[in-house]
């Protein structure tokens, strides 16, 4: 007797259709930040560094969430496009203090630094405080639990990466661009 195989439900549409909505929400994450640092700026170099982080902290979201065991599914990217609003904060705040420090007359280096170290703790308690929101999702029972701990974790380390990255790589780009 001859076997036939039929697909009856196929995952991967519904993950691609999560995968072009996250990136969806990035572009128009980077690009509303963008015309905002142009409009409030007027600097496409300040643009520029606020747009980078953007990516490269959804990248390093999704390296720990392989780190952890985790997969790409609808709810780490339902996390993630919860963070790409987030995202833009850290770095957004520490440009334009940058801009500020600059503005008062000093010169590039001392304004990064004297930026970096205003903004620092303040952006640590709100990275802080977003993060902290997802702590009660470890205690959740199955099968919530592997529903949302997945997207705890996504936000989580889209958070703390953006952190990160505004103490690291903005300051970089920072004495590169401006």
């Amino acid at each position: 007797p001859a076997c036939h195989i039929e697909v009856l439900t196929d995952q991967s549409i519904f993950v691609r259709e999560c995968v072009a909505d996250v990136v969806k929400e990035a572009v128009t994450a980077a690009g509303l930040t963008a015309i905002m640092m142009l409009a409030l700026l007027g600097s496409w170099r300040s643009t520029l560094i606020v747009a980078t982080s953007i990516p490269l902290a959804m990248l390093c979201s999704i390296i720990g969430l392989h780190i952890c065991g985790q997969s790409i599914n609808s709810m780490t990217l339902g996390g993630l496009a919860l963070a790409v609003g987030m995202l833009v904060d850290d770095a957004t705040v520490e440009v334009e203090n940058v801009h500020r420090n600059m503005a008062m007359g000093k010169d590039i280096v001392r304004a990064i630094l004297d930026g970096a170290e205003q903004v620092a703790m303040p952006a640590l308690v709100s990275t802080m405080s977003i993060c902290i929101v997802f702590v009660p999702v470890v205690f959740l029972t199955e099968p919530s639990r592997s529903l949302f701990v997945p997207l705890g974790m996504a936000v989580v380390f889209a958070m703390m990466a953006s952190y990160g990255l505004s103490r690291t790589i903005v300051p970089l780009m920072s004495k590169a661009l401006l």
